[in-house]
């Protein structure tokens, strides 16, 4: 989908109406770097505004022994941007576990690790049985 909006600004030399590139849809989170590690979706959307993407996700780590970081997959590949660092990133809105993770893309990928807040990553069986339910906001390439 994408759409204009009147009276927004100025583009082709066209006054009064701008393009805005607008996209909206589902995609389906993959698990990498998995063992024994099962996921189930229970939301997984997201929205883009010109190259700005807003990714939201719900999902549960089924029971696993699997120590692997937790990598998961969006929907599109973020940007390198020039002076930001090499990362892109969001917050969880629900967390059952208790412990502080927050979902970090790196520059160039497509997929997500969970960085704890003292800086390590976040597992699969440091997860096991929990939900997690956040929002992803980066720049796409």
């Amino acid at each position: 989908m994408s759409g204009l909006i009147n009276s927004a600004g100025s583009k082709s030399g066209v006054i009064g109406i701008t393009e805005l590139n607008y996209e909206e849809g589902e995609w389906t989170p993959v698990v990498a770097n998995l063992n024994d590690a099962v996921i189930t979706i229970y939301d997984a959307d997201y929205r883009v505004f010109g190259d700005l993407v807003i990714a939201h996700f719900a999902i549960l780590i089924n029971s696993t022994s699997d120590a692997s970081a937790i990598n998961l997959s969006f929907p599109f590949t973020c940007n390198v941007l020039s002076g930001s660092g090499s990362y892109q990133g969001g917050f969880l809105t629900y967390n059952n576990s208790g412990q502080d993770i927050a979902p970090v893309i790196s520059a160039g990928a497509s997929t997500a690790h969970f960085f704890t807040s003292s800086g390590g990553y976040g597992s699969y069986v440091g997860h096991s049985t929990d939900v997690l339910s956040g929002t992803v906001i980066y720049i796409r390439a």
